[in-house]
């Protein structure tokens, strides 16, 4: 028998032994990763000082820097539209709110005014896309410069709507009940019109270019909490699965996927791969 030591990981091997055996990493929950829409930075949650922090890593470089450092829990974070900012939610405060920083960690504040009902903002800024309640069901609407909202969807269960890179369509997540493996990846017209389903899945977010939508589906496969990484053009042709994982999020150049993949039950990582869904590095395996 060989050991061999790599990055954390002891690996078995020898000659009719069968699949690698490696031991388990020390238990963690890295989380959410979110790229930067104007920097090669990626923000994510993770426990791994006890309590959830927000943390920031470069994904070439590998060096991880941490920008909250408190005893409240700290997590959901994400970037503003111009990159300027970081936005997420803490109870440090005694109640839950969403706050903002400076990607250095520096300025954080809370957000008393903010409205968690804007999903997104058209490329000319003259239309938001809310999520809004209509007799238990949520429901995307387009809200103009006057406060005039239109709704676009109904009868279901709708989130997280976006514009495409153009302005011209919006995609979204539909489902009619609770059960999330049912959610549907749908596409449709900046006024309502033209609905089309194009596949399972949720998480929907529009490439940098317009040419894909990522996503992630339901799968069998293990290491993804059982779904799976994928694409599709808004057409509803090509669906490529790329690899298990979940919480998929585009490089600003959109040549690359940051993802979050299940180590172990105790243990998630966040990843990166080519869009094509190959060149695939661990970026927090090793931290």
């Amino acid at each position: 028998m060989v050991l061999i030591v790599f990055n954390d990981f002891i690996l078995s091997c020898g000659i009719g032994m069968g699949p690698l055996v490696q031991t388990a990493p020390t238990p963690m929950m890295n989380h959410f990763p979110v790229w930067s829409p104007t920097e090669n930075l990626i923000v994510f949650d993770s426990d791994r000082d006890g309590d959830s922090e927000v943390y920031l890593i470069d994904p070439d470089i590998g060096t991880l820097r941490k920008l909250t450092d408190n005893r409240a829990a700290d997590g959901s974070a994400r970037w503003t539209r111009d990159g300027k900012f970081i936005l997420f939610k803490s109870d440090r405060d005694g109640t839950l709110k969403m706050f903002q920083m400076r990607p250095d960690g520096s300025d954080q504040r809370a957000i008393n005014n903010y409205d968690e009902s804007v999903e997104s903002i058209s490329p000319d800024d003259r239309t938001v896309l809310v999520i809004s309640t209509k007799v238990g069901n949520s429901v995307v609407s387009a809200m103009v410069a006057d406060g005039t909202q239109i709704q676009l969807t109904s009868g279901s269960f709708a989130s997280q709507p976006s514009f495409s890179p153009d302005g011209l369509r919006i995609v979204y997540e539909d489902r009619a009940g609770d059960d999330i493996s049912k959610s549907a990846i749908k596409v449709m017209n900046r006024d309502g019109s033209n609905t089309r389903r194009l596949a399972d899945g949720t998480d929907p977010a529009w490439s940098p270019d317009g040419s894909l939508i990522l996503f992630k589906t339901p799968t069998s496969q293990a290491g993804g909490f059982g779904w799976q990484i994928a694409t599709i053009h808004p057409d509803g042709s090509s669906l490529t699965r790329l690899e298990t994982g979940v919480h998929p999020s585009w490089s600003p150049d959109g040549l690359r996927i940051a993802f979050m993949r299940e180590t172990n039950p105790d243990r998630s990582d966040i990843w990166v791969m080519s869009r094509e869904g190959i060149k695939r590095r661990c970026l927090t395996c090793a931290h």
